[in-house]
């Protein structure tokens, strides 16, 4: 009777354990899919940006020639003051990697208040659709800038380059984030009070200032 007992108790166990087994849905580790961000929009090519910058002057050094003079006096002085900077631009998407475009804004500084308007060229690294949300970039920035004070002649340049990174914040919202190297040309105009040897349009006099700019530009749309 014991014997029949435990074989009972087995056969039990055994169809308990195949009835699971049908009915058993294996667990599997959910992968995590992999993302591709567009840091352009796929539906235009131009693009509006509205950014700032903020300037860090490291030196200023000034070329002076003098009409029928040979020697030019050069000097070096103490940088100005820092400026910040607000730009409104538009782009356009030459390629997945170039882009080129137009700024202007408005400088601003205790010394000088300053029109630049330039051309800006971008160029970015990796795929197209960036599985990160980041992706680096070089620039170049060159052309004129207009002076509204009465210090310096009415047009100078600028010239810059740089690094940075365009960082997907929004499914619709990108923003480029960058420093560089920045060269500004002034023309100030010559002390015309009191007598000298050389009328004032026999002066030629430049003064370059270079220094460090941080900025960033927001895709507007």
């Amino acid at each position: 009777m014991k014997k029949y007992l435990i074989l009972l108790v087995l056969a039990v166990v055994c169809c308990s354990t195949v009835q699971a087994q049908r009915y058993y849905i294996p667990r599997y580790k959910k992968q995590k899919e992999a993302r591709e961000y567009e840091h352009f929009h796929a539906d235009r090519r131009f693009t509006v940006t509205l950014g700032a910058s903020f300037d860090m002057n490291l030196g200023m050094q000034n070329y002076i020639n003098l009409e029928n003079d040979a020697a030019a006096v050069r000097y070096d002085e103490e940088p100005k003051l820092p400026a910040v900077t607000t730009t409104l631009g538009v782009s356009y998407l030459v390629s997945p990697h170039f882009v080129a475009g137009l700024e202007a804004g408005y400088s601003f500084s205790n010394e000088n208040h300053i029109i630049p308007a330039y051309g800006t060229f971008k160029w970015y690294y990796g795929k197209e659709k960036h599985p990160h949300r980041v992706r680096w970039f070089n620039y170049v920035n060159v052309g004129p800038q207009f002076y509204t004070g009465s210090k310096y002649k009415d047009i100078g340049a600028l010239a810059a380059a740089g690094g940075g990174i365009r960082m997907v914040m929004a499914k619709s919202l990108r923003m480029d984030l960058y420093v560089g190297y920045r060269m500004s040309l002034a023309r100030p105009k010559a002390n015309t009070s009191g007598t000298y040897d050389v009328p004032a349009s026999g002066v030629t006099y430049h003064q370059y200032m270079h220094g460090i700019q941080v900025g960033f530009n927001i895709m507007m749309f």
